[in-house]
């Protein structure tokens, strides 16, 4: 018995699928008939730049080890696995087998920070801890990387900031970034505070290459406890 993969999909309609950076997004695509076992199909992303489809596979550029295409143990299956999501993996997918084809949306949704530009005071004391605030406005929202850093003053010449890491000189072992069970907070913890932790702060995440949501938190100046 031979059984023939026709794509089950409704003629015209475009799937709208919604994901979240750095999560794993499944495009689906199958045969009207779970048993069918196609010879060959193609999974191809729309090319805005030169309005062509271009072809997906565990080796291109784009996905290298990202992508997995269907299942051995379901041969109509022929869904997209992507993971690692950013946000250059938005954009119109098109599952092919022979003339027939099902088109789907994808929109990956990145991290914008609350409170973006905005400057906020916080004043504490030395020998204390410090929390100071950062989060996306969407909590199921996870940036693909983000930073804090402070204002250097000693640079006149320049506006330089610093970045800031558990392995930075001046915060060595005395610094927490987020938490794993929150993707999407992204507070800078400083414990043991000192005078020379007093300044300017700014959480950023990357939405693109070349844009980046900023806020401030300003350190006033540390009493003495």
């Amino acid at each position: 018995c031979v059984f023939i993969c026709y794509l089950y999909f409704i003629l015209l309609k475009v799937n709208d699928v919604t994901a979240y950076t750095g999560d794993s997004v499944l495009l689906p695509c199958s045969c009207t008939d779970p048993h069918a076992k196609p010879k060959s199909f193609t999974w191809r992303k729309h090319n805005t730049n030169r309005n062509s489809w271009d072809v997906i596979t565990s080796e291109s550029e784009q996905y290298r080890n990202r992508v997995q295409m269907g299942t051995a143990h379901s041969p109509g299956n022929l869904s997209l696995l992507i993971s690692h999501l950013t946000e250059e993996d938005k954009g119109y997918y098109r599952c092919y087998l022979n003339q027939y084809y099902k088109d789907i949306s994808l929109t990956v949704k990145g991290c914008m920070l609350q409170g973006n530009l905005r400057t906020d005071d916080i004043t504490t004391y030395a020998g204390d801890s410090v929390l100071l605030p950062c989060s996306c406005t969407d909590p199921h929202a996870k940036p693909e990387s983000f930073t804090w850093k402070k204002h250097n003053t000693n640079n006149k010449s320049r506006d330089t900031w610093d970045v800031i890491t558990s392995e930075s000189e001046q915060y060595r072992n005395r610094v927490q970034m987020g938490t794993v069970h929150s993707p999407g907070n992204l507070f800078l913890l400083i414990s043991h505070l000192t005078e020379e932790d007093e300044g300017v702060y700014k959480c950023s995440t990357a939405l693109s290459s070349m844009c980046y949501e900023n806020m401030h938190n300003h350190l006033s100046k540390i009493p003495q406890s």
